[in-house]
């Protein structure tokens, strides 16, 4: 919050009575954009976890971080956030700043759990709109939805994403094994090369700093930043955009997909007559274990 003043000085050393107009910025702290969560301790906890939890009112963890573990009062700071989205590596940052935080949560009751070793302290947390806001209900509720879908766009292409570059470092693993100028091989390096024209499409892949290029990677990101940054209506370009992102995403998807069942599937009994293991794409279950342990 800003405000300007005017404020007046006199030199009472000079006898003259001049006096000099003056104006200074006066800037509060601005509010921090958290729920605060404060418990008291009589003692400091020294024997296993405490942690503090988070959960929708369908029961559902949004969120588990370690709580201070101080003899006294603590209190934990919870941004009323998700988790940052998953967002495939790329040569190129996405510029959204907003890209990089989780979509906000909806107004609503929330239940707070302070996990402490093997005992459990429940309680309540009520989060309203702000009433400054000059967007209705509905407006929010789109804008929610909307974020919330552009969210898990994200993490799907993060899985294909993923899936098409360890599916094509399979295939080069099998090609390397093999002797210069064999049939398998060059099978293998055209899979390999159809799968990288794939992972092109998806992210940039381009070496070099600034180089501007933009693939599904920086526009969904960046669209799902700009949603993500204002609590009103997304436009109708933004939604068409949408769409129109989502659709690239599923072409890319069954593009994979074809390649795996048709193309690498035609390939096992070669491979296995070469001694070589068949190529397995990666399982969006095995991709998630893998996100859960970092």
């Amino acid at each position: 919050m800003c405000g300007r003043s005017r404020s007046s000085a006199s030199d009472s050393g000079s006898g003259s009575g001049d006096k000099w107009g003056g104006s200074v910025t006066i800037a509060g702290t601005p509010l921090n954009e958290a729920a605060w969560i404060t418990y008291y301790l009589k003692k400091r906890h020294m024997i296993g976890d405490l942690k503090v939890e988070v959960y929708d009112a369908a029961g559902k963890l949004l969120s588990s971080e370690p709580g201070g573990k101080r003899r006294g009062i603590n209190r934990y700071s919870w941004p009323m956030r998700l988790k940052p989205p998953k967002v495939p590596p790329g040569t190129n940052l996405v510029p959204n700043v907003y890209s990089f935080f989780g979509p906000r949560v909806a107004e609503g009751e929330y239940t707070v759990k302070l996990v402490k070793d093997k005992q459990t302290y429940e309680s309540k947390l009520t989060l309203l709109p702000d009433p400054r806001s000059t967007h209705t209900a509905e407006d929010r509720a789109i804008q929610q939805k909307t974020v919330r879908e552009l969210y898990d766009m994200l993490g799907s292409l993060t899985f294909v994403s993923d899936a098409v570059v360890d599916a094509r470092e399979q295939v080069r693993a099998r090609g390397a094994k093999l002797p210069k100028g064999d049939a398998l091989g060059k099978k293998l390096a055209s899979l390999a090369e159809r799968l990288d024209k794939i992972h092109q499409g998806l992210t940039a892949t381009r070496e070099g700093r600034f180089t501007g290029e933009e693939q599904l990677r920086e526009k969904l990101g960046s669209l799902y930043g700009a949603v993500n940054g204002f609590d009103g209506r997304p436009t109708e370009s933004q939604l068409s955009y949408q769409q129109t992102l989502g659709q690239r995403l599923a072409a890319a998807r069954k593009d994979f997909e074809t390649l795996m069942t048709k193309d690498a599937a035609g390939l096992e009994k070669d491979l296995k007559a070469k001694s070589l293991e068949p190529i397995r794409p990666m399982s969006q279950e095995e991709w998630a274990k893998k996100q859960e342990r970092g």
